[in-house]
């Protein structure tokens, strides 16, 4: 989970520079990550843009779903870190 943040970043980043490669391999190791938490939405996005590039079909569908992946993710941190305000 503190990777994340910098995960989504350049996974962000090289898909404006189009490097699909490195697309690919940041899905792969983020959708990894969600399985390993549970995360199962997240889980969801990242292989749908891995399959994405896998398949190089519906290429046009990859920044949509970045953008859908970083702005759950964004909530998924917000409501960890309130349950970990309320402990504390």
């Amino acid at each position: 989970m503190t990777t994340a943040p910098a995960d989504l970043q350049l996974l962000e980043k090289m898909y404006a520079e189009k490097n699909l490669d490195q697309v690919r391999y940041l899905a792969h190791k983020m959708k990894s990550s969600a399985h390993t938490i549970g995360f199962t939405r997240g889980y969801t996005l990242f292989q749908s843009i891995e399959a994405c590039i896998m398949n190089q079909e519906n290429l046009d569908h990859i920044g949509p779903l970045i953008e859908k992946a970083k702005n759950l993710c964004q909530e998924s941190f917000d409501t960890v870190n309130r349950e970990i305000a309320k402990v504390l």
